[in-house]
């Protein structure tokens, strides 16, 4: 599976947070997201996210 999101679609400080994201996630022991849609909480498990990798920066 690839996942990519387009250069023109996050700024710099999206970008470095992502980064970020995925360099926490490596340490840590549960990745869970939380996502607020019309006042609604969701939740989903997301240790997937431990290895995402940046290519081409």
């Amino acid at each position: 599976m690839k996942l990519e999101i387009p250069e023109e679609a996050i700024n710099d400080s999206q970008r470095e947070a992502i980064k970020r994201l995925i360099e926490r996630t490596r340490h840590a022991h549960f990745t869970n997201i939380h996502l607020r849609i019309n006042g609604k909480d969701e939740h989903h498990e997301a240790d997937w996210v431990k290895y995402l990798k940046i290519v081409g920066d």
